[in-house]
């Protein structure tokens, strides 16, 4: 796409009707087109200009354009003339994958009332013709929503200003506009509420119920629901730790980050195998029966080489030993899974019932000896009466404990490697993100196990409702009716759950790309000598916004200056706009105002060199002399001058002249 021409008439500074061309198809090669002038003589008009005609109202305010944005020369004349009205248009014309469009906005302003006298109009030619789909429809097709637009055409001295008065909002605002974000906020907070939208309404129900027990009910409820809250809370929180953690080392191309980082990395995939084996375990099957329901046999084959190892060195009478071997044989077929030997006294350990979860750290503790002695052989004997799959099981449980040895030491040896880096690190920033990596995963191990327990105490307490539930004379329509409200709360929940982990995984991806980009942009602008120092930029999921050295470590805000914080701003304004993938022009106001020739230069560099259409508006002196157009020349494709004439008592009157692209422009004033 390219801006090739805006015509205003009556139109904020400039009246009549002025032309300003914006692209020379001659020079089509040259991507850039910059209007200079000095502050309040139009150029600024010529961005709002453009954005008033795409949006009209939208862009304006609503209501304001007709007051402030119609050329006072053009209201007082007309009241001199006695007319009713005063007509404001901006023409765009463009072109659009080589086809050539007029995009004509008129407004109309009533002199007497001194208001707009109808919503602004816009209308869209091709060949003098108005093209058969609607304005409206043309505009999304090919831009973008208002807010987004603001990312291609703004102005850069005031992004900076609004970043400086509180950056997390901005950059919030920022990359809500850009993903939509909010939206999905908005979603998310709205499924929030329904749970105890319906909540109510079956509490409404049963407050209809006879008898004492809804209080107790409603009680229950309320407690359930507070421990749901807290074990929420605690998840957010782990979700937020998680952010940090994963976020320590991104964009630190140190060597130690980037060995710590594959540490880790391999560290988690080894507790991934862990968790599959575990679940693999638990879903074996030994003749159509789980094998975690067969642990009896696999806790009597250890406890009998612990009973070895306590009684082979000692007498043992012949009765003492049939009471044990009766004893063992007795638990496989009772409530017992095997004994201890507890200050020479045998103990039994009770079965596990099938909702508890077995973990593999239990079975690494057993202990199996190669060699069997003699009383081993006539226990297992004993044991082999009694079940004769008592051998497949220990094999099998054998097969697993060998597995989770080996993953196991291996995870040790990574995590010990992991603890090595953290306590002999030199560079402090280094030292101390390990440092805190640690605390992290301590605090989230820590915030699991919290959950652990108050999950314990809400299943207690939904036991408890349920019992209530059962007691309390509810008719089949009624519980129907509940059931339904029931089953609504757990699907807003589930899409809530959804919906936030999908705005989680997506904002991480669209930051990572975005700050790749970004830092790119700021390397190659920014001195070479500097590059080691202002080496990338973060906007972590928080929004926050970080400046960081080669090494990774953050540079605090009072060693960046206003230059290069612009320069992070543009660098990461414009990865923005990339990642929206339109083919759209640039027009920003302001751009060069802070940096120096050899930023301004790279910096333009990296716009041309992506062959997007930029239109710059420049102030003489600050941002254009001979030294800006020494370098920027290779790049133009048109020069505007823009200058204000008084014309007596009204507003001055803005004008453009057309300057050639070779030549510096002089100025007289």
């Amino acid at each position: 796409m390219k801006f090739k021409k805006v015509i205003f008439k009556n139109f904020k500074p400039y009246h009549d009707e002025v032309e300003i061309d914006l692209f020379d198809q001659d020079r089509k090669k040259f991507p850039i087109s910059i209007n200079v002038g000095p502050n309040a003589h139009g150029k600024t008009s010529i961005s709002e200009g453009i954005m008033w005609c795409l949006y009209g109202e939208n862009f304006s305010g609503g209501t304001n354009w007709d007051t402030e944005w119609v050329n006072d020369v053009a209201i007082n004349m007309g009241k001199e003339k006695g007319n009713d009205e005063v007509n404001m248009m901006v023409e765009l014309q463009v072109e659009i994958e080589g086809e050539q469009y007029r995009l004509i906005r008129n407004g109309i302003y009533d002199i007497q009332k001194e208001e707009k006298k109808r919503k602004p109009a816009l209308k869209i030619l091709q060949d003098g013709e108005p093209i058969e789909q609607s304005p409206v429809g043309f505009i999304n097709d090919h831009f973008l929503p208002v807010d987004l637009m603001k990312y291609y055409i703004f102005d850069a001295d005031d992004m900076l200003t609004l970043f400086e008065q509180d950056r997390k909002k901005t950059i919030k605002r920022t990359i809500d506009r850009i993903v939509g974000i909010k939206d999905i906020d908005n979603l998310s907070e709205t499924l929030a509420k329904l749970p105890q939208y319906y909540e109510n309404q079956i509490t409404e129900i049963e407050s209809k119920i006879p008898g004492d027990m809804t209080d107790k009910l409603k009680q229950r409820r309320k407690e359930k629901k507070r421990k749901e809250n807290a074990i929420q809370d605690l998840k957010e929180e782990i979700d937020e730790l998680k952010d940090e953690k994963n976020n320590l080392f991104k964009g630190d191309e140190s060597s130690r980050a980037k060995q710590f980082t594959k540490l880790t990395e391999e560290r988690n995939e080894l507790q991934d195998k862990l968790q599959d084996l575990n679940e693999e375990f638990l879903e074996d099957q030994i003749e159509g029966e789980q094998l975690i329901s067969l642990m009896d046999l696999f806790f009597l084959n250890d406890i009998i080489n612990r009973f070895e190892n306590e009684y082979e060195e000692k007498a043992i009478s012949h009765g003492e030993f049939e009471s044990l071997v009766n004893e063992l044989s007795s638990t496989l077929n009772n409530q017992f899974e095997g004994i201890i030997i507890d200050e020479n006294k045998p103990k039994l350990i009770k079965k596990l019932n099938n909702k508890n979860k077995i973990e593999l750290k239990d079975i690494n503790a057993l202990n199996f000896e190669e060699e069997e002695s003699t009383i081993e052989r006539s226990i297992k004997n004993e044991i082999r009466r009694a079940s004769p799959r008592s051998e497949e099981v220990c094999d099998q449980f054998e097969y697993y404990k060998d597995k989770i040895k080996s993953l196991t030491r291996e995870l040790e040896g990574v995590e010990n490697d992991i603890k090595n880096m953290g306590e002999t690190e030199e560079n402090r920033e280094l030292k101390r993100k390990f440092k805190r990596f640690q605390e992290i995963e301590q605090e989230i191990e820590e915030k699991r196990e919290r959950i652990s327990d108050i999950e314990r105490m809400r299943d207690k307490i939904a036991s408890k409702i349920e019992d209530i539930e059962n007691k309390m004379d509810i008719t089949a329509d009624r519980q129907v009716e509940i059931d339904k409200l029931e089953r609504k709360k757990e699907r807003a929940n589930y899409f809530k759950e959804i919906i936030e982990e999908a705005k989680k995984e997506f904002l991480d991806d669209f930051l990572t790309e975005v700050n790749r980009e970004a830092s790119e942009f700021l390397r190659n602008t920014v001195r070479e000598e500097e590059r080691k120092r202002f080496h990338s930029i973060k906007v972590d999921p928080n929004y926050n916004f970080h400046i960081k050295k080669e090494n990774g470590e953050e540079l605090s805000e009072g060693k960046i200056n206003r230059v290069t914080i612009q320069i992070g701003l543009m660098s990461f304004f414009i990865s923005m706009s990339q990642y929206i993938g339109k083919d759209i022009p640039y027009v920003i106001d302001g751009m060069l105002i802070r940096s120096d020739p050899g930023h301004d230069k790279r910096m333009i560099g990296q716009v041309g060199e992506k062959g997007e259409q930029l239109i710059m508006h420049m102030i003489p002196g600050k941002e254009y002399n001979e030294a800006t157009f020494d370098w920027l020349s290779s790049y133009l494709n048109i020069q505007n001058y823009i200058y204000r004439e008084d014309v007596g008592a009204s507003e001055p009157i803005s004008y453009v002249e057309k300057k050639a692209p070779d030549r510096v422009i002089e100025f007289s004033f």
